[in-house]
């Protein structure tokens, strides 16, 4: 294992072989057990509708009281990464800057402390610790869950995609492998494209993870805008050549550069947003220096939050120019399908949106 990741260090898994198995006695989920040392606890908003609130509440007290291997893990990660905690609205309003008024509908530049924490859950407060807390659940839950060991494996999609949860142990947490996992390889789970992450599969792109998880995914990447009926992916032509591992020594330089995948068939709309939006990043990106925003200045913005904000301008102006680069041809077929429809993966592949 490392602190960057787990990683198959001492030899190859096979596929459907159980990766991690954590008893339920384990998983954080404000439910108090003798294990976790808090039998006697009982958080508050623990219902239906607030079961978030108690597992955030359950951690804060792990961490604060350091009884637990997981609490003292959790208190020493990094603080404030997902910009809806940025503890600077000036960093938020940078951001929102690069997003302009159409690239993230769905995007919230708010403070998501306030909003999903001190407004949310009864009694949260704004104490840094319980802020650390909420931005951890967010980041790092499976759903409701924050799982031990679980929250280190890595988020990436395609060929890299090789754990899965696992549901055959009984009272227990488990992922398995769906592919041959050779040795020295990393372990990826995605956060979009689980087999259980439900809407998430369809329309949770590149801009969505950023916002929830506070990190540019790597390749390969996705963009789903609704408004004007586009989806698609891209990644690494490198990566794909490991689908099919060729038995030849093909030229390394064939597998060079980047190539796109359409979900949805591209509209004259969607071509037009793409060329628009492009130029408006262009044009912020020009300005990036004029901006002379004052970084690790008193109530201005953190280098590491100038830094992801740039780095996601730079996905995006290198998403939406190879995508023009490699248009299939525009039709309205797009605007003749189903709301509920447009957006699905027809590949047939499992996962679905994998991709391939």
């Amino acid at each position: 294992s490392s602190v960057r990741g787990i990683f198959a260090a001492h030899g190859s898994f096979e596929k459907d072989e159980i990766l991690i198995s954590i008893p339920h006695d384990l998983v954080y989920d404000s439910v108090p057990r003798p294990v976790k040392k808090n039998a006697n606890k009982v958080w508050r908003d623990t219902d239906e509708d607030h079961g978030d609130c108690g597992t955030t509440y359950e951690i804060h007290d792990a961490m604060q009281t350091g009884n637990t291997p997981y609490g003292r893990y959790l208190a020493h990660q990094p603080r404030r990464y997902v910009p809806g905690y940025w503890a600077s609205e000036v960093s938020r309003n940078l951001l929102g800057t690069i997003l302009g008024d159409h690239l993230a509908p769905r995007f919230s530049l708010k403070d998501r402390a306030q909003r999903d924490w001190i407004r949310y859950c009864d009694g949260a407060t704004n104490d840094e610790l319980e802020i650390h807390a909420a931005m951890l659940v967010t980041a790092r839950a499976d759903g409701r869950r924050m799982v031990p060991y679980y929250d280190m494996i890595n988020h990436r999609n395609g060929y890299w995609y090789n754990a899965q949860h696992d549901g055959s142990v009984e009272d227990h947490f488990s992922l398995s492998t769906n592919r041959r996992v050779e040795k020295g390889e990393q372990f990826y789970l995605p956060y979009n494209t689980c087999t259980i992450c439900g809407s998430r599969n369809d329309f949770w792109g590149t801009i969505e993870m950023f916002r929830d998880y506070g990190f540019v995914e790597p390749y390969p990447q996705r963009y789903v805008f609704e408004s004007v009926r586009l989806k698609f992916a891209l990644d690494e032509k490198k990566s794909i050549q490991q689908y099919n591992k060729p038995k030849n020594n093909a030229d390394d330089n064939e597998y060079d550069g980047l190539v796109v995948k359409w979900y949805a068939p591209l509209s004259q709309e969607g071509l037009d947003f793409l060329k628009t939006e492009l130029g408006r990043l262009q044009k912020v990106g020009k300005t990036k220096e004029e901006l002379k925003w004052n970084v690790d200045g008193e109530e201005n913005i953190l280098e590491s939050e100038w830094n992801a904000s740039w780095m996601l301008h730079q996905a995006m102006v290198v998403a939406f120019r190879t995508a023009l680069e490699q248009t299939p041809a525009v039709s309205g077929d797009v605007w003749k399908m189903e709301e509920d429809e447009w957006y699905k993966d027809r590949s047939g592949v499992e996962p679905p949106n994998r991709f391939y």
